[in-house]
């Protein structure tokens, strides 16, 4: 069963949409508003009732009339048509019937109202020949979104999906979202399928007022596009050859062709410690596999991890050559290799983000008090709620202190957040969510919801046991009884030999991730969740760094690379504390830091890579959680 939505909701959609591609320009002050092409399907089915007493095309006309009207005037938008002029498949030309009848610009308004008021119900289905076209129309530059707007399955070659994906491949600054008119399954799952090749989002309408609410919940939030951030660099498929990276933000894509990709990471300071982190939205499909490996160039292994997510969940992997469980060679070597390999499907051109961190070698490691328990939950006091938003991205996390939250999440988003603590401190963390009725229970209904914890690094941070035991993931009840909780332990740099940690850890910015599984029933409803958040514990145990740069210039304290979200190089504090002037506004936080955890270097594991995938490939599970 599906849940339908009337023209309100199709309005909703059509502007939420518009204000993914908006609200990507706000992350990154050097970017203009991109191009947009409405892609419209002007085929004879679109004659057909769409609930409310109107046809298809009478609702999809209203709605992008207040669309239009509605944009910015510097937003450049184009519309393109296809099936509009060609009856039958047996005709000529029945399957490269598309027309570009405004193109993508400023200040055509009128032209678009016009071409909209002009539009009919007429031929077949060629989606995949107008996707190629449409394509060509918004350039090979620079941020570019197309929305196609179709209500059934394509009924021309070539495969609209297989389109998407060659046009995902353009670079990850392209971007296909998808509304779905009173479709059929099969149709459905055509679009679904364009949706997420193309890196973009389904939009299910038709003709129910109760989700035309949820939908206009969803416009009037503030719409959160997957924001990556970093300098773009492109690794090799060996490691010869391989482009140099410094300690900060880095900005790659997945290519099928290169599934294994690799970096030379130039070491600056003699022993000191290196973290290199991937961080990857999965696929809406199956599980997406990420590992990363740190070796010398003459081929000494020094750390390797794997991860895994699925259904669009943001995945951070992370692996760290330190001076507790590595070889000396790991530690003197002015280099490291870096290969990041993604084994996976349906990503071709989705964003990878790699942050390198180094940190000095401690003086005395071996005078550093160890926490007893380091993972003690502590459970956060409830108090008044402050409604948040979240980012999609680390790079574009919200910045909040200890507090009780509330906010809406719709099915495959990833929310985060970001929260500051210091040695001798802990974050926890808890996520509730009320009883849920009508479309926001069917959206949520079989979805797995899952809240982690990611170190200044975007290592993993969440505590793999707990006293008392704590759930961060578990099948979603309807009922008001879900509740999950994480705790990074207290963050304290090991003694040397210290078996409860086996890695760094630094103050900074920890992120706080909230999770919802993709659900069959419709992914654009928004569900309601309560977020609590506490640093607990005294600050103290800051170590003592000594700077011995491997070269014998002057010492200097690591920084990190200019940020693609302020467009300013950000200092990055030997406490991994950001300094930057958006640090306190959540719109990218920058700080280099060490989890605190054993998860970094060892805690993962393979009892933890084995829960992961028994969360995401299972096709169902049930509500008992898994400790974490």
């Amino acid at each position: 069963m599906v849940t339908r939505v009337g023209r309100i909701g199709v309005v909703a959609v059509l502007l939420a949409a518009f204000a993914t591609l908006l609200g990507a320009g706000e992350s990154r002050a050097d970017d203009q508003p991109g191009r947009v092409l409405l892609v419209l399907d002007s085929s004879g089915s679109m004659k057909e009732p769409a609930g409310g007493g109107e046809t298809r095309i009478q609702a999809a006309k209203k709605a992008l009339r207040q669309v239009v009207e509605q944009l910015p005037d510097d937003q450049a938008v184009g519309l393109r048509v296809y099936g509009a002029k060609v009856f039958a498949r047996k005709d000529p030309g029945a399957c490269t019937d598309s027309q570009l009848v405004v193109k993508p610009a400023t200040g055509n308004r009128a032209a678009l109202l016009s071409a909209i008021g002009a539009y009919q119900p007429y031929g077949e289905t060629p989606t995949g020949y107008a996707l190629r076209e449409a394509g060509k129309d918004v350039g090979g530059e620079g941020r570019r979104t197309i929305i196609l707007v179709s209500d059934g399955e394509p009924t021309c070659a070539p495969d609209p999906c297989l389109v998407a994906k060659e046009l995902r491949k353009q670079g990850i600054e392209v971007r296909i979202d998808v509304v779905g008119l009173s479709v059929n399954a099969a149709a459905r799952k055509d679009l679904q399928c364009v949706a997420r090749a193309g890196g973009g989002v389904y939009y299910d309408v038709d003709s129910s007022q109760e989700l035309a609410d949820s939908l206009s919940a969803v416009a009037k939030r503030a719409a959160r596009p997957y924001v990556p951030v970093g300098r773009p660099v492109t690794g090799t498929a060996t490691p010869e050859g391989a482009p140099e990276i410094a300690p900060g933000d880095w900005l790659d894509a997945v290519d099928a062709a290169t599934p294994a990709k690799h970096y030379l990471i130039k070491r600056a300071l003699l022993n000191s410690s290196v973290v290199a982190s991937a961080a990857y939205r999965a696929s809406q499909s199956g599980g997406d596999f990420v590992d990363v490996e740190l070796t010398t160039p003459s081929g000494t292994r020094c750390a390797f991890k794997t991860g895994v997510a699925g259904n669009g969940k943001l995945l951070s992997t992370a692996a760290s050559a330190s001076p507790y469980t590595q070889q000396e060679e790991c530690l003197t070597s002015s280099e490291l290799v870096l290969a990041v390999t993604y084994r996976g499907t349906d990503s071709d051109g989705a964003a990878l983000e790699i942050r390198v961190t180094e940190v000095p070698e401690v003086t005395d490691p071996e005078t550093l008090t160890a926490p007893a328990n380091p993972n003690t939950w502590t459970p956060p006091p409830n108090g008044s709620r402050k409604a948040v938003t979240g980012g999609t991205s680390f790079a574009d996390a919200e910045s909040i202190g200890a507090g009780s939250y509330q906010g809406t999440i719709v099915p495959g988003e990833t929310l985060t957040f970001a929260v500051d603590a210091t040695w001798g401190q802990q974050v926890d963390a808890a996520v509730g969510f009320p009883a849920l009725r009508g479309g926001s229970a069917a959206a949520a209904e079989d979805a797995h919801t899952i809240v982690e914890l990611f170190a200044p690094s975007r290592a993993p941070a969440s505590a793999a046991f707990t006293s008392p035991v704590t759930s961060r993931d578990r099948l979603l009840l309807t009922d008001g009884s879900t509740e999950l909780a994480s705790t990074t332990g207290t963050i304290a740099f090991p003694r040397l030999g210290s078996a409860s940690h086996a890695g760094p850890a630094l103050g900074g910015a920890y992120f706080v991730t909230v999770y919802l599984q993709d659900s069959p029933r419709n992914a654009s409803v928004a569900v309601p969740f309560e977020l609590d958040v506490a640093t607990s514990g005294t600050p103290g145990g800051e170590p003592v760094f000594t700077e011995v740069p491997i070269d014998g210039s002057p010492s200097a304290t690591p920084e990190a690379t200019p940020s693609a979200t302020s467009g300013a190089t950000p200092e990055v504090t030997p406490t991994g504390d950001r300094t930057d002037s958006k640090a306190s506004s959540g719109e990218g936080g920058e700080g280099g830091g060490l989890s605190g955890l054993s998860l970094i270097l060892g805690g993962v594991g393979l009892a933890a890579v084995a829960a992961a995938v028994f969360l995401f490939l299972r096709r169902r599970g049930g509500s008992d959680a898994l400790s974490g």
